[in-house]
């Protein structure tokens, strides 16, 4: 999510993301400093790919190296 967006607010994406956690769900918000509802900057553009891809192997395949790597833990920066 870019905290810039002007289509989705960051504010209404924490409360989903804090809503959705009080609910028990398996949930991450990432946030890319500067950036609008699409993502424009290549780097930012990539991490944002390899942030999604990685998630699926974490919590489909149980495989959470690739997010690991990202991030440094199993957790997700909280947004």
């Amino acid at each position: 999510h870019g905290n810039a967006d002007t289509n989705v607010p960051l504010g209404e994406s924490q409360q989903m993301y804090t809503a959705l956690e009080m609910l028990g769900k398996e949930v991450e918000l990432v946030t890319f400093d500067g950036e609008d509802h699409r993502i424009a900057d290549h780097d930012k553009r990539l991490i944002w790919s390899q942030t999604i891809l990685a998630w699926f192997d974490w919590k489909l395949k149980g495989q959470p190296e690739w997010w690991q790597h990202l991030y440094g833990t199993a957790d997700a920066p909280k947004g």
